[in-house]
């Protein structure tokens, strides 16, 4: 099969790792080609003896079209100017085994709701976003740097109790605020201002080890 300049960049970038947004070239993609509009599939399937598209737009009928492998590189493709938005649709795998398999579009944007599983054609080209006020209010998060994370680790945690509340109160007799907290099996964590860190550690080590003073 012929190959385009764009299918012969994607390839190249395919092979190299450096293909960022595959999912604008595999799948299943409304065009318009020679004035016809239709949809191009694309997918990888390097280890195929053949791959054809089954779907709605022709009854799944496995043998009516068959995909072209764009210079024995795996990447099979078709343009179909019968299929349209809103068709179910699956690829049809002849492996090296000589076994059929039906796959769904592992670029697939939409899909039947279970147990059913197959694709479908979908573009979201003229969706309408409603989020204008959210983006509005995001302008104003604000955030702040001049933090600082205290935490306290320790495999026998899980068994001892007391260990957190013997950690606020520490923190709470030198007057230091905790403005998040966080825990795990094995470690509690503090967020609090950076100016008051120093502190903060002496205060938890003086009151976890009052032996050492």
């Amino acid at each position: 099969m012929a190959i385009s300049k764009m299918d012969k960049m994607f390839k190249e970038n395919f092979y190299n790792g450096t293909l960022e947004q595959g999912y604008n070239y595999f799948g299943a993609h409304i065009e318009t080609r020679c004035r016809k509009k239709g949809v191009m599939f694309r997918v990888w399937a390097p280890n195929a003896d053949a791959v054809s598209v089954v779907g709605d737009f022709n009854e799944w009928n496995k043998e009516a079209h068959p995909m072209k492998n764009i210079e024995g590189s795996g990447i099979w493709t078709i343009f179909l100017n019968n299929a349209k938005h809103g068709q179910a649709y699956k690829y049809n795998v002849i492996g090296c085994d000589g076994i059929s398999r039906m796959k769904s579009d592992p670029y697939g944007v939409f899909a039947e709701k279970r147990p059913n599983t197959a694709s479908i054609i979908y573009t979201n080209d003229n969706y309408k976003w409603n989020d204008r006020k959210w983006q509005r209010e995001k302008q104003k998060i604000v955030h702040d740097e001049n933090v600082a994370k205290v935490s306290i680790v320790g495999a026998g945690m899980e068994t001892h109790a007391g260990v957190a509340s013997t950690m606020f109160e520490a923190l709470y007799d030198r007057q230091i605020n905790i403005q998040m907290i966080s825990t795990s099996e094995i470690k509690v964590s503090v967020l609090i201002d950076e100016h008051d860190a120093d502190s903060a550690v002496k205060a938890i080590h003086d009151k976890f080890f009052p032996e050492n003073d």
